[in-house]
C-alpha cells in the first residue's frame, strides 16, 4: 500500500510519500544423490539426502519520504527519506529488524548531496543451518582434561561453569580419535551489517545529458558465518573470557554424567563470530545527445576503486586482520564504459571492460606481501606477484528492419583476450572471460 499526505495536509516542499507493506515467505529445499555416491562408492563418505525443514519468514516493512524544503536560496531540495523492516523466521533467528535512514540536499538544481546510514541483517540459509553431517574423526584435546586446563587462563572457570569437575582425565579423547560430524549447524542466528555512504550527484543545466554520481561506502559485517574445525570450536568454547554462552559452546556434546565426549562430539560447521569490513568509492559518469542531423549518441562510464576489504576470521584474536582486497576475484580498481551511436534505424555499440591487477594464482595476500606488521610469509612463492590488468573489447550492430522486427550481430572479446597461463577463468572468483573471441547474430520480434 502507498500513498501520500496530500489529503491531510502539505509541507513547504510538498506532501509526505509512504508506502506499507508485508510478506510471507516459505522456501523448501531437496536433493538427492544416486545410489552409488550416496553410499560413499565415489568419496568413500556416504552422502545424505538433503530434506530440510521449510524456511519461513513474515515480514512487515515500511518507508517514508518527506521532502522537508524546496525552490529556496540554497535550497532547492532538503528531502529525507526512512524506511524500517521487521522480520519473523521459524530458526534461531527468531525476530530481527532492519533500517534505514538518508538524507538529500540539494543547494542548487545542478548539483544533488546525498548521504545514508542503513542496517542489515541476513538469516542463514537452509543450507547453513542444516546441510546434511557428514561423519568424521580426530585426535581432540578435551581443553578441560587436568592435561591441558591450564594452558589458556580462562579455561578453569569455564570449565567449571560447565559442571565438569576439577582434575577431569577424558580417557577416551586420550586413548583413541573422537568422532564428530561436520556440515549445517541449527544454532546459527543472523549476520548483522552497518553501512554508510555519501557522495552527490552532479546535472549540470549548462551540459544538458550529462550525469556524474559518485559515492562512498563503509560497510561492517558482524556475527558473520564462517566454518571452523573440530579442535579449534572446542578450544574457542573453553577460552572465551566472557563465559561458555558463546556460539562455540552450542556445537559441544557431552554426557551430564561422565562429561565424556558424546557423538557428536562436536558439530563442525558455521558459526557466527566473523567480521568483515569494506570501503570503497563508485563512479557512474554518463552522456547522451542528439545531434541536428538526427543521429544519437551516449556513452556511460561506471567503475569502482575498493580501498579495503578485511576479514576477521581469527577467533583466537579477533582483532588480526586478513586482507582479500587485490586477491584472486577482489581487484582494487575496475570499470566498464559503453558507446553507443545511432544513425536513422542503425545503433552500433562499443563495449570496454577493464579488471585491474589480481594476486597471483590465487595466493593469499600475506604470503607474498607484508601486511600489518607481519613480514610475508612465503615471499618468493612465485616468480613475481601480480596477475596483469585484463581487457576487453566488444562490438555489436542492430538494424530495426521494423518496428517489430530487429536484426543483430556482434563480437565479444574482438582481441581475444585470455586467462592468464595457467587459468582456465571457470574456477569460482576468476573473472577473466574463459570463452575469448565470440561471434553471434540474431533476430528480435516484438509483438
Amino acid at each position: 500500500m502507498a500513498g501520500d499526505s496530500s489529503q491531510l495536509f502539505e509541507l513547504p516542499a510538498g506532501p509526505v510519500s509512504f508506502a506499507l507493506g508485508a510478506e510471507y515467505r516459505v522456501e523448501k529445499a531437496e536433493s538427492e544423490w544416486d545410489e552409488l555416491t550416496a553410499s560413499g562408492g565415489t568419496f568413500l563418505n556416504a552422502i545424505a539426502p538433503f530434506d530440510p525443514p521449510d524456511l519461513r519468514v513474515a515480514e512487515y516493512f515500511g518507508e517514508v519520504r518527506v521532502p522537508i524544503l524546496a525552490s529556496m536560496p540554497f535550497v532547492h531540495e532538503l528531502t529525507v527519506e526512512g524506511a524500517y523492516r521487521f522480520s519473523d523466521f521459524n530458526t534461531e533467528t527468531d525476530t530481527v529488524d532492519a533500517y534505514n535512514i538518508g538524507l538529500i540536499w540539494a543547494p542548487i538544481q545542478d548539483l544533488r548531496l546525498r548521504g545514508n546510514y542503513s542496517t542489515s541483517v541476513r538469516a542463514p540459509t537452509q543450507s547453513d543451518l542444516y546441510s546434511p553431517q557428514s561423519q568424521n574423526f580426530a585426535s581432540i584435546q578435551d581443553p578441560c582434561d587436568v592435561l591441558y586446563i591450564n594452558t589458556n587462563p580462562n579455561r578453569a572457570a569455564n570449565c567449571a561453569a560447565a559442571g565438569i569437575p576439577v582434575g577431569f582425565i577424558n580417557t577416551e579423547a586420550r586413548l583413541a580419535t573422537i568422532g564428530f560430524v561436520q556440515g549445517g549447524n541449527p544454532t546459527l542466528v543472523e549476520e548483522e551489517g552497518e553501512s554508510f555512504t555519501y557522495g552527490f550527484v552532479l546535472m549540470p543545466q549548462a551540459l544538458p545529458g550529462f550525469a556524474l554520481a559518485v559515492d562512498y561506502y563503509d560497510i561492517e559485517v558482524d556475527s558473520l558465518i564462517a566454518t571452523l574445525g573440530a579442535q579449534t570450536i572446542l578450544n574457542e568454547c573453553y577460552n572465551a573470557p566472557g563465559g561458555i554462552g558463546n556460539p562455540f559452546c552450542t556445537t559441544v556434546n557431552r554426557d551430564p554424567n561422565t562429561f565424556l565426549f558424546e557423538y557428536p562430539a562436536v558439530v563442525a560447521g558455521g558459526v557466527n563470530f566473523a567480521r568483515q569490513k569494506t570501503r570503497g568509492i563508485d563512479y557512474d559518469a554518463s552522456y547522451q545527445t542528439t545531434f541536428e542531423n538526427g543521429h544519437r549518441f551516449s556513452v556511460r562510464g561506471i567503475a569502482t576503486q575498493v580501498l579495503e576489504v578485511t576479514n576477521y576470521t581469527n577467533p583466537s584474536d579477533p582483532n588480526l586482520p586478513n586482507r582479500q582486497l587485490s586477491e584472486l576475484g577482489d581487484p582494487e580498481f575496475s570499470f566498464n564504459v559503453d558507446l553507443n551511436y545511432g544513425i536513422g534505424l542503425l545503433d552500433l555499440s562499443y563495449d570496454y571492460r577493464y579488471i585491474g591487477r589480481q594476486i597471483i594464482n590465487g595466493a593469499a595476500y600475506e604470503s607474498l606481501h607484508d601486511y600489518a606488521g607481519v613480514p610475508a610469509t612465503n615471499r618468493d612463492a612465485y616468480p613475481r606477484k601480480w596477475f596483469s590488468a585484463f581487457a576487453t573489447h566488444s562490438v555489436r550492430a542492430e538494424f530495426a528492419v521494423t518496428d517489430m522486427v530487429s536484426l543483430f550481430a556482434g563480437i565479444d572479446n574482438v582481441a581475444n583476450n585470455l586467462p592468464p597461463l595457467g587459468r582456465t577463468g571457470t574456477t569460482g572468483g576468476e573473472p577473466w572471460d574463459a570463452i575469448g573471441r565470440y561471434y553471434y547474430g540474431g533476430f528480435k520480434i516484438s509483438l
